[in-house]
């Protein structure tokens, strides 16, 4: 079937620009400032974007859909609902994580993440491997993983009381992989000795209140943790992706890496963008927890 989006704003990498375009199927088979009548084919249906704004697909490049945690919490969307609520925010490709449990392969993680998404995502998808524990064939699992199409890894700096971090002394080992089979680690970047200090400060609370969640993780743990990680990456002269960057701090901390000749790239999200810190006092605090925590403005 055949398409014609007529008189839209096209948005491209560099420039806006008034353009028509033809699909055939999937494909865009041309981009004109108009097509004569006689260039359209029978039978194409047309639409008039005047005043609109036609965009690529959105690749979103981190989520987590029925993602689960202990005891037996699981995220709100899994990959149905997430997937059809992408597909109308104009988001065509998602990329999720194939979680490494302590004690198994990354082969096995990597299997059970695509049978959880088997058949249930609305849009096409990809996965990011998280790596938490490092045995003696994960090269080779690695490597089985890339020739299949995985291209990217996850370290967690953080996390350790889940299994979700890889332990320090085990970084460089894994930088060293990532650089002989050109995979690209993605990094949730917080300094977790930090952390603890931190912690130990309130260990008389039985609970910790959502608001005392910034104060438990501030903006110089992301600050420490990009430093160590983007030093790592600099001197094996490998590139390195943070992942939710949240902070002016964290951000000092990507700039000072990059200018000293580091190859760091970042993505951050909307509520580190539109949202603060003092959602977390207010009632429904739930709904604004998440880490790293929400800043100050």
């Amino acid at each position: 079937m055949s398409i014609l989006i007529k008189n839209g704003r096209l948005v491209t990498a560099e420039k806006i620009i008034e353009k028509d375009i033809l699909l055939e199927g999937e494909k865009i088979i041309a981009i004109k400032d108009e097509f004569l009548s006689k260039a359209i084919p029978e039978k194409t249906k047309i639409i008039d974007a005047a005043d609109k704004y036609i965009f690529p697909g959105i690749i979103d490049a981190h989520t987590h859909y029925f993602m689960k945690s202990p005891p037996n919490n699981v995220t709100a969307d899994d990959f149905y609902s997430g997937s059809m609520s992408a597909a109308f925010g104009g988001v065509t490709t998602f990329i999720d994580y194939a979680e490494q449990q302590k004690g198994h392969s990354i082969i096995e993680a990597f299997i059970n993440r695509q049978e959880e998404a088997k058949g249930n995502a609305a849009i096409d998808y990809s996965l990011h491997q998280s790596v938490c524990s490092l045995y003696h064939n994960i090269k080779e699992d690695l490597k089985e993983l890339k020739d299949g199409g995985v291209s990217s890894l996850k370290l967690f700096t953080t996390y350790k009381e889940d299994g979700s971090m890889l332990e320090k002394e085990k970084w460089l080992e894994l930088f060293k992989i990532a650089r002989e089979l050109r995979l690209l680690i993605t990094v949730h970047a917080e300094d977790d000795e930090m952390i603890d200090e931190i912690r130990a400060v309130y260990k008389d609370y039985k609970t910790f209140p959502p608001y005392l969640h910034p104060i438990l993780r501030p903006s110089e743990v992301e600050y420490n943790a990009i430093k160590e990680v983007g030093n790592i990456a600099k001197s094996l002269n490998i590139p390195i992706y943070i992942v939710h960057l949240s902070s002016a701090k964290g951000y000092e901390a990507f700039k000072e890496i990059k200018e000293g000749g580091g190859k760091i790239f970042a993505e951050t999200a909307p509520h580190y963008l539109l949202l603060t810190r003092d959602l977390l006092k207010r009632e429904g605090a739930q709904k604004y927890f998440m880490t790293p925590p929400l800043r100050d403005k």
